[in-house]
C-alpha cells in the first residue's frame, strides 16, 4: 500500500457513499449516532475526528438490521466494483487493512523517531508494531495511543488518523488498575473495548447531564421493558447494596452493575446500551444515599503511605478527609457531565497530592493468536489447562484456522450458528489447508468443545444451535476437504467466481447440476471429481455455453441457505 492513509481515506470514504445512497441504511447512520456518541449529544457535529471514528465503526463493527450484517461485509462486492485500473492493484491490501483492522487501548513502548514505535494493548495483552515515519516523534513512551489499527503488511499497523493520544500517567494507571479489578473478579483475562465504549471513557460520548431522580429513571426503564415492579425494587436494592467506586473507567464489568446487565440481556426486552447508562448513574445516586458512603469514598481514594513521619491530629484528618470527599466528588460530577478525562485525573491528582513511585512491570505475553476470537480461543486454552484437561492444546491448536477465519470479527456475541456454518461449510474448503480427514474431525471436536465452552464461560448459545449441523458435517467435511484436493481446479479468476450449482444426481460419469433459480443442467466432470461427489453437494463452477465445466470448489450440503459471494 502506497500511502495508507490515503488509501484508506479512499476506501472508507467510497464505504461511506454506498451508506448515504441507500435510504435504509443512511436511516440507520443517523440513527447510530445515538448509539456511538449518546442520546442528546451534538458534540461530534463540529468534531470531524469524531466522526471519523464513527464512520469506521459503522462499517467495519455495527450490525445492519436491513443488510443482516455489518455495511462492509455485505457492500463489499459493490465497493469493489468501484475501483478501476491502477487502484484494483493494491485492492487486496486495502481490503485485508480494513477488515483485519481493531480498536482499542494501546501502550507506546518503544519509540524509534521517524520509524514507529512499538505498543502494548492495556485490555487484551497483544503487542503491536507501528509505523508512523512521519508521527513518531510526538510519542513518548507510557503515552495511551486510543482508537483503531490497520494492518498495512510485514507485520506493521498504521494508526487511524482519528486515534487520540493521551500522555498522563495517571490516565493508564487508573485504567490498569481499573482492568485488574474486572480480572481478579472474576472477568475474562483478554478483553474487547468496543469503540462506542472508548468513546465513551475517552472523549466524554455519551455522558449527558444527569436527571434529578436518575433512580426514578432507573426504574422506569426496567418497567418500560418489561421488568416486573417486584424484580425492579430487587436490582435497585442490589445496586443501593454494592460499593460504588466513581474513578472507575470501566463499569458494568465483572461487577454488580454487570450482572445485573447479563441478566436483562437474556431474560428482557430492555434496551442495554441505555441500561448501562441510566443504571451507572442510579448506582451512583444510591451509593450516595447509603450510611458511610462518604467515608468509604474519601478512603478508597486514599493512597497507600508507605512510611508516613508522624501521625496526623484529629483537626488535620477531618480536614483532609473534607479536601478528599470534596475531590472525588468534583471527579464523579465532572465524569457523570462528560468533562475530559486527562483535565479531571490532573484535578484529582492535584487536589489529592497523590503521587506514585512506579515500577516496571511485565506487560504479559502477546497471545499466540490475533483478534477477539483468537484471544478467546487462548483464554479457552488457559482454561482448560488450569483444569487439567490432556488435549488442551490439541483443541485449542485446531482451532487456528477458524481464529484466521473470525480475525474480521469485533465483537465475540457475533460469533453465531451461522457463522460457524460459514466458517466449515465455506472457509474451511476454500483454504485447502488441511491435509487430512483426520485434521477435519479433530477440527471439528475443538470447535465442539469450543462451543460449550463459550456457553458456559460467556453466557452464549451457540453449541446446541451448531449441533444438529455438527453431525452432517462429521460425515461430510472430510469427504469435501480430500475431495478438493483430488481433482485439479483451475486457476482462480478475481473478475469470474463462478456459480453456485446443488448436485441433484450422478449417472454414466455425468452429473446433474441445479442452479440456485432451480435450472438443471447435465455435465462432464474431473474423473476424480466426479468419484467423490454426493447427491447435495454443492459445487461453484462457471458452465461454458458449449458445456464445458470449470469446477473452482466443492462445498458440502450444509452449505445450503449460506449466501456467498
Amino acid at each position: 500500500m502506497e500511502s495508507p492513509q490515503h488509501s484508506l481515506e479512499q476506501a472508507l470514504g467510497r464505504f461511506a457513499q454506498l451508506v448515504h445512497r441507500d435510504p435504509a441504511l443512511a436511516e440507520e447512520w443517523r440513527v447510530s449516532r445515538a448509539e456511538f456518541f449518546g442520546e442528546g449529544s451534538s458534540r461530534a457535529a463540529s468534531d470531524e475526528l469524531a466522526q471519523r471514528r464513527h464512520l469506521e465503526w459503522f462499517v467495519l463493527e455495527r450490525h445492519s438490521a436491513s443488510l443482516l450484517g455489518t455495511p462492509g461485509d455485505r457492500l463489499i462486492d459493490v465497493w469493489r466494483a468501484l475501483h478501476k485500473g491502477p487502484e484494483r492493484e493494491e485492492l487486496g491490501e486495502v481490503e485485508h487493512a480494513l477488515f483485519a483492522s481493531f480498536s482499542g487501548v494501546f501502550e507506546v513502548g518503544d519509540v524509534r523517531p521517524g520509524v514507529g514505535a512499538w505498543l502494548r494493548d492495556v485490555a487484551g495483552f497483544g503487542e503491536f508494531a507501528l509505523s508512523e515515519p512521519g508521527g513518531s516523534a510526538g510519542l513518548h513512551a507510557g503515552d495511551l495511543l486510543v482508537g483503531r489499527l490497520f494492518p498495512i503488511g510485514g507485520g506493521v499497523h498504521h494508526a487511524s488518523r482519528a486515534s487520540g493520544l493521551f500522555q498522563n500517567p495517571r490516565l493508564r494507571e487508573a485504567l490498569e488498575a481499573d482492568l485488574a479489578r474486572v480480572r481478579e473478579n472474576g472477568g475474562p483475562k483478554i478483553l474487547r473495548l468496543a469503540a462506542p465504549e472508548l468513546e465513551s471513557m475517552f472523549w466524554g460520548a455519551g455522558r449527558v447531564e444527569v436527571s434529578e431522580d436518575p433512580v426514578g429513571d432507573a426504574r422506569k426503564l426496567l418497567t418500560d421493558g418489561g421488568v416486573s415492579q417486584v424484580e425492579t425494587s430487587a436490582i435497585l436494592r442490589r445496586l443501593g447494596a454494592a460499593p460504588f467506586d466513581p474513578s472507575r473507567l470501566v463499569i458494568g464489568a465483572a461487577d454488580t452493575l454487570g450482572e445485573i446487565l447479563s441478566e436483562l440481556a437474556f431474560d428482557t426486552e430492555v434496551d442495554l446500551a441505555a441500561a448501562r447508562s441510566v443504571l451507572t448513574h442510579a448506582w451512583a445516586a444510591l451509593a450516595s444515599r447509603a450510611p458511610g458512603a462518604a467515608q468509604r469514598a474519601s478512603t478508597a481514594a486514599q493512597p497507600q503511605a508507605k512510611s508516613p513521619a508522624k501521625s496526623p491530629s484529629a483537626a488535620e484528618a477531618r480536614d483532609d478527609e473534607a479536601v478528599r470527599r470534596a475531590a472525588v466528588d468534583a471527579f464523579a460530577a465532572g465524569r457523570a457531565s462528560g468533562q475530559d478525562l486527562e483535565q479531571l485525573f490532573a484535578e484529582l491528582e492535584s487536589s489529592l497530592e497523590l503521587g506514585r513511585e512506579g515500577g516496571d512491570e511485565d506487560p504479559g505475553q502477546a497471545p499466540d493468536f490475533p483478534g477477539v476470537v483468537g484471544a478467546m480461543i487462548e483464554e479457552f486454552r488457559w482454561e482448560l489447562e488450569a483444569g487439567g484437561d490432556p488435549k488442551a492444546d490439541e483443541h485449542a491448536a485446531a482451532l487456528g484456522e477458524f481464529a484466521r477465519f473470525a480475525e474480521p470479527i469485533g465483537w465475540f456475541e457475533e460469533v453465531d450458528a451461522q457463522a460457524l456454518l460459514r466458517y466449515c461449510a465455506f472457509w474451511v474448503p476454500e483454504q485447502g489447508r488441511f491435509e487430512s480427514p483426520e485434521g477435519v474431525r479433530a477440527m471439528l471436536d475443538g470447535l465442539e468443545e469450543f462451543c460449550a465452552w463459550a456457553d458456559d464461560a460467556h453466557g452464549l448459545d451457540i453449541g446446541q444451535s451448531f449441533a444438529s449441523r455438527l453431525e452432517g458435517l462429521r460425515s461430510n467435511l472430510p469427504r469435501i476437504v480430500m475431495l478438493n484436493r483430488a481433482f485439479e481446479a483451475p486457476a482462480p479468476n478475481p473478475d469470474d467466481p463462478g456459480e453456485l450449482y446443488e448436485v441433484r444426481a450422478k449417472e454414466a460419469s455425468r452429473v446433474t447440476l441445479a442452479s440456485l433459480q432451480g435450472n438443471e443442467t447435465v455435465v462432464d466432470v474431473d474423473a476424480a471429481l466426479y468419484a467423490g461427489l454426493a447427491p447435495q453437494d454443492r459445487l461453484r463452477a462457471r458452465i461454458a455455453l458449449d458445456g464445458t465445466t470449470s469446477v473452482y470448489c466443492v462445498y458440502p450440503a450444509e452449505a445450503a441457505g449460506l449466501l456467498t459471494r
